[in-house]
C-alpha cells in the first residue's frame, strides 16, 4: 500500500504539472482533470502489479 502511494503520487504529480502546463491553457481546467482522471483510472492496474512487485523485491531483501 505503500509503494502503491508513492508511485501514484510521484505519477499525479507529473500528470498535474503536464496538464497544468499543457492542456489548461488549451481545453480549460474542467477538462483537464477529467483526462489526467482517465488516465489515473487506466494506470491504476499497473500500479497495483508493479507496487506489489516493488514490495515482494524489497521483501526479500530484509529476509535473513
Amino acid at each position: 500500500m505503500y509503494v502503491s502511494w508513492m508511485i501514484g503520487v510521484t505519477y499525479l504529480a507529473v500528470l498535474a504539472i503536464l496538464a497544468q502546463l499543457l492542456l489548461v491553457p488549451r481545453v480549460g481546467i474542467a477538462w483537464a482533470v477529467i483526462c489526467v482522471v482517465i488516465i489515473h483510472v487506466l494506470c491504476i492496474p499497473a500500479v497495483f502489479r508493479y507496487s506489489r512487485v516493488i514490495w515482494a523485491h524489497l521483501n526479500v531483501r530484509t529476509r535473513p
